[in-house]
């Protein structure tokens, strides 16, 4: 890896870091309900993204709408 790599993760980890520690020291709610929040906001992208990706497999196991017949043009099923 080159050095301009390296340099550019670490300054975005860091500047992470600071952001969550800031918000964290910032934050209007008590440090219970903070974590009670950032877990059901975990959990609520988490099914979302599974239902996605659930939607999306079923989408490719489906046949195609339309094919090629024998002279390439698209005709429907």
């Amino acid at each position: 890896m080159n050095k301009n790599f390296k340099r550019n993760t670490a300054l975005i980890l860091g500047g992470l870091a600071v952001g969550v520690a800031a918000g964290m020291l910032l934050a209007p709610k008590s440090g219970r309900k903070t974590r009670a929040n950032i877990r059901h906001g975990a959990r609520a992208g988490f099914d979302r993204s599974a239902a996605f990706w659930r939607k999306m497999r079923g989408r490719h196991e489906q046949p195609a709408e339309f094919v090629l017949d024998d002279e390439g043009i698209l005709s429907g099923r």
